[in-house]
């Protein structure tokens, strides 16, 4: 009787020990998904407040034209590349959302294609954004405006 009573405690003691670790084991294991899922949502808020912060600093620095020539552009490109890498390259480009986002610009915004353009030094291989300018104007010279329209609202700027 003893031996019956000792086996049927043991088997109790053993039983409960096993509940208590898959409780313990899964405790940890959700602790551990909270985590990353806090993590997941910190990274999430911290890219935003970037990219705002980012699209705050381009329109802090835009500038106003009353008549945007080529003269005008290309005499920025000429005062900013000796700050550039020599592999960069100057673009002209019009403030599409896919040209934006492609500059790494994601967000809500919406630029007036009719009198903005952006003005960037671009590695296209690394998709660093060295310089950028966003330039706003009430009239286009139209060999400019010419010229975009036939590219697509992108122009690659040769020395």
């Amino acid at each position: 009787m003893m031996k019956e009573v000792l086996a049927v405690g043991s088997g109790v003691i053993v039983g409960a020990a096993i509940c208590y670790g898959g409780y313990c084991l899964l405790k940890y294991h959700s602790k551990k998904s909270d985590l990353k899922e806090d993590d997941i949502f910190a990274e999430k808020i911290r890219k935003k407040e970037e990219q705002e912060n980012k699209l705050h600093e381009l329109l802090s620095r835009q500038v106003h034209i009353e008549l945007l020539t080529a003269r005008e552009l290309t005499t920025w490109f000429k005062d900013n590349r000796n700050s550039v890498p020599k592999n960069a390259k100057m673009i002209i480009v019009t403030p599409t959302f896919d040209n934006m986002r492609g500059l790494g610009y994601y967000g809500d915004y919406n630029f007036d294609l009719d009198t903005n353009l952006v003005q960037v030094f671009y590695d296209d291989e690394s998709g660093e954004v060295y310089k950028i300018r966003l330039v706003s104007f009430t009239n286009i010279e139209s060999n400019l405006q010419a010229n975009l329209i036939e590219q697509d609202g992108m122009m690659v700027v040769t020395e």
